[in-house]
């Protein structure tokens, strides 16, 4: 996501939603404090999931992969390439429009359609 937002920045030279937020201090530190808030909450189940004692290596010696562990890492995946897949989707529309081949407001297909 960062990459992709980043390629999209540079080509772009700006991001005109937060035109008006830069300029106004209060606006900003509201807008910055909401994505701090958000990524703190989403933090939570890192968090409590890493604060939990784990067993001692004498009782169960090695590296284990539970069950959810492997559940957890497949759904990352998933997610993530689905992201990564529709947004490259997006982009070359985005593209194209750029280019004058069409000319709609909106991307209603590919995986962008269903993300």
């Amino acid at each position: 996501m960062g990459s992709f937002l980043f390629r999209r920045l540079a080509r772009e030279a700006g991001d005109a939603r937060f035109d008006t937020v830069k300029t106004k201090p209060l606006a900003f530190f509201i807008t910055w404090m909401a994505q701090a808030t958000w990524v703190s909450i989403v933090m939570l189940p890192i968090i409590a999931v890493n604060s939990v004692p784990c067993i001692s290596q004498d009782e169960f010696p090695g590296p284990h992969l539970m069950l959810s562990d492997i559940l957890g890492m497949s759904l990352f995946l998933a997610g993530f390439l689905t992201e990564v897949i529709a947004d490259r989707q997006k982009d070359g529309w985005l593209e194209e429009k750029r280019t004058k081949v069409h000319d709609k407001e909106l991307y209603t297909k590919g995986l962008w359609s269903r993300s």
